[in-house]
């Protein structure tokens, strides 16, 4: 999947508060040498003090990240979205771990229409998603660990808006903006996750 998507370069970011990372199906290829002793991680999105059980790493320090180069090996599931009689699948990489949430779609500037990421989290969790270094608008959608869509949020290109259902959930699942509309889809439809998928 993730070879069919298009990066943008990679400049250095500042820490934020939080960090909404998105996708990008790569691996950095040489994290800057920074002499910070524990590894530096950026959460993929902003932790309340509701979150503070959530391993999900928390922004301390953003790296300086030089260059991207050959794509990540991330699992790759099918689920099928369902609502009002009418369903449609979408073909997803899944990031099970934070180092993997962290970076999410990140500077990715293209991605196919039935494509995207799912987001697995070990438990419930209220964290939220922003767009930061994030470059084509997605559509976010929040699901609870029984596969019920709570919100499906809109994402702009760069935004450090954050973004989140308003309730815990335990799966986020993100695709090109206007995905979920095109499909007749929106909150209470049904998400069919694989099972065996375990998050760390």
């Amino acid at each position: 999947m993730g070879n069919r998507w298009k990066l943008a370069p990679v400049y250095n970011s500042a820490g934020a508060q939080g960090v909404r990372m998105t996708k990008p199906w790569i691996i950095v290829s040489a994290v800057a040498a920074l002499t910070i002793a524990a590894s530096l991680v950026a959460a993929p999105f902003a932790t309340s003090g509701a979150d503070a059980a959530d391993p999900s790493p928390t922004l301390v320090a953003r790296a300086v990240i030089p260059e991207v180069s050959s794509a990540r090996n991330l699992p790759e599931v099918t689920v099928t979205v369902s609502q009002n009689g009418a369903a449609s699948t979408l073909d997803l990489d899944v990031a099970e771990n934070g180092a993997e949430r962290a970076r999410g779609l990140m500077w990715i500037t293209s991605m196919p229409a039935d494509e995207g990421m799912l987001f697995v989290f070990p438990r419930d969790t209220t964290s939220g998603f922003w767009m930061e270094n994030t470059y084509i608008p997605l559509d976010i959608a929040f699901v609870g660990d029984d596969g019920a869509v709570l919100s499906v949020r809109h994402g702009a290109p760069l935004d450090t808006t954050v973004l989140s259902p308003g309730a815990p959930y335990r799966y986020t699942i993100e695709t090109n903006a206007g995905w979920w509309m095109a499909h007749g889809f929106s909150a209470g439809a049904h998400v069919t996750i694989p099972g065996g998928l375990e998050a760390s």
